[in-house]
């Protein structure tokens, strides 16, 4: 088939905006995130880091597919957390979500409160496709404010 294209323009980000839907949970649902495991992950008040909601993840996890990074491009990932019992991992993957592509991976063990992560990425030269973030936990976990923002 044919495709014709007319005043496409393409521009990067402004700074701050994030490449992930939904990283503050407010509105109550996991909207661009895929929930797994027996309990899962869902949005409530009573997970918020601030603002209205957060996530809460209770023996299972949630990921966030097709991250549309670029190759090569230095990005921040930005999140808080806070570990009830039990382990929180997580994982920035590139075409798996059972490893994390620098091998830098958070986890954690149960925290006295919250957290924040602040991790500095660059995505391979190499990079074509398929880039996703992942957290699961193996007890109650609480997790807000993700942004993967470009650097």
């Amino acid at each position: 088939g044919t495709v014709e294209l007319d005043a496409l323009r393409l521009e990067p980000l402004p700074p701050g905006d994030s490449m992930l839907r939904e990283g503050d949970f407010d509105n109550g649902v996991l909207s661009g995130w895929t929930r797994f495991g027996p309990e899962a992950c869902a949005s409530t008040a009573q997970a918020a880091f601030d603002g209205a909601g957060g996530a809460a993840c209770a023996n299972g996890g949630m990921q966030h597919l097709s991250i549309p990074v670029a190759a090569g491009r230095a990005y921040r990932l930005q999140y808080a957390w806070r570990v009830d019992s039990g382990l929180l991992y997580e994982r920035l993957g590139i075409g798996t979500s059972n490893t994390d592509f620098e091998g830098a991976g958070l986890v954690s063990a149960q925290t006295d409160g919250w957290q924040q992560r602040d991790r500095r990425v660059v995505i391979p030269a190499d990079f074509a496709t398929d880039a996703r973030l992942v957290f699961r936990a193996t007890g109650d976990a609480r997790i807000d404010r993700v942004r993967l923002i470009p650097d």
